[in-house]
């Protein structure tokens, strides 16, 4: 195993004390179940942090968009499933879970969570969606399982990766 590869592997590895995905990882893993905003925020976490080494530029510029392509890429959502999902990560982070807006298009979003169904979202009105944290966070561990094979397998993946794991990818 290559050295870049052993770094790979302890990024992902949820019992290294250093990674910054495995705090994420831990925090769900102890977050209860009934705590859903907190669930959900754990997840939004690791998943920008995940966007940012895909693209392999760290920081808030343009992660709309950057978020967005590793929505779609990773955990297999058409363009409008992953902006409605980046929208849930907006009033997540912003909202507590509850709205969220889109400065692009002024276009209003209201959210509610649930453990049931098989799809991601449900839409319940014109701005109103469920949102199935079940399906979330399965979507969610198989994202990063596939963003981690290509690691393993893409040279021009590892080189991007490496440019944001310099900056961000272990805690002190």
């Amino acid at each position: 195993m290559s050295d870049e590869e052993k770094i790979i592997e302890r990024l992902f590895d949820a019992q290294n004390r250093k990674s910054v995905l495995a705090a994420c990882l831990r925090e769900l893993r102890n977050t209860p179940d009934e705590n859903v905003i907190s669930r959900c925020f754990c997840v939004f976490s690791a998943l920008d942090l995940l966007a940012q080494m895909h693209t392999g530029k760290s920081g808030y510029k343009r992660s709309a968009k950057k978020t967005v392509l590793f929505y779609r890429r990773y955990m297999q959502l058409n363009e409008l499933s992953a902006e409605l999902l980046y929208q849930v990560r907006n009033a997540v982070t912003h909202s507590f879970g509850t709205h969220s807006q889109n400065s692009a298009t002024k276009r209003q979003y209201r959210f509610i969570y649930d453990l049931t169904g098989e799809k991601l979202f449900e839409q319940k009105s014109t701005v109103v969606y469920r949102v199935n944290r079940a399906q979330l966070e399965h979507r969610f561990f198989e994202a990063i399982q596939s963003y981690k094979r290509e690691l393993l397998n893409s040279t021009p993946a590892r080189k991007r990766f490496f440019t944001v794991y310099r900056r961000i990818g272990e805690t002190l």
